[in-house]
Order: C-alpha cells, then sequence, then structure tokens
C-alpha cells in the first residue's frame, strides 16, 4: 500500500539454473598462494640480479629480513660504511634497479630518470 505504481514490478524470473553465488574457496587459496609463491620468485631473482652488492643488501635488509631481525638505518649505514643520507640515496636508486628489473613492476614514462 505505501508503493508507488513505479515501485511495483515482477520479478524478474527466466527458469534457468544459476550456479551458487559463493565461489570455492579451497581453489581460491590455492591460486592465492600460487601467486604469492611467483610474486616472491620474481622479486627475490630480481634482487639477485642487481648489479650493485650494496643495493642488494639494502633490498635484502629492507624487504626480505624479517623484522625481528632486521638492523635499523643506522646499523646499516654502519655496515656498508656510509652516512644515512647517502644511505636513502642509495635506497632510492636501489629501488629503482629493482623496478627496472623486476617483470612485476611497470615504469611509466614520468617515472624514468636520466
Amino acid at each position: 500500500a505505501q508503493r508507488t505504481k513505479i515501485a511495483l514490478r515482477s520479478p524478474v524470473m527466466d527458469g534457468m539454473p544459476k550456479p551458487p553465488s559463493y565461489g570455492n574457496k579451497a581453489e581460491d587459496k590455492v591460486i592465492s598462494h600460487a601467486d604469492e609463491l611467483y610474486y616472491i620468485a620474481c622479486c627475490e631473482d630480481a634482487i639477485e640480479s642487481i648489479e650493485s652488492e650494496d643495493y642488494r643488501i639494502i633490498l635484502v635488509e629492507s624487504y626480505l629480513t624479517p623484522k625481528t631481525t632486521r638492523k635499523s638505518s643506522l646499523q646499516l649505514a654502519n655496515r656498508l660504511h656510509v652516512d644515512r643520507t647517502t644511505l636513502w640515496r642509495q635506497t632510492q636508486e636501489a629501488l629503482y634497479a629493482f623496478a627496472e628489473i623486476c617483470p612485476l613492476v611497470k615504469l611509466d614514462a614520468t617515472s624514468v630518470q636520466q
């Protein structure tokens, strides 16, 4: 009684069977795990392919080492025999080198530095 004439409609039923709206959770987990393993392998391979040993050390220490055993930026700078400003600059260069090598990263023309 409170509906307007515009709101009155017949339900749409075509009589065709429909698959359930929920997905296959087990399959989704397997696919997700496989994607994660591929992602990790690509990242590790890209880091290993970087020519500069310092860049590899920075990336491994910053991104692959568990947080509980990770060195602080001061400890990492001491290990590489540089100051913190130089470490920051080298970290940016290492990330750019990683982005150039890793197939998962797409660089656009505006981010390319000459």
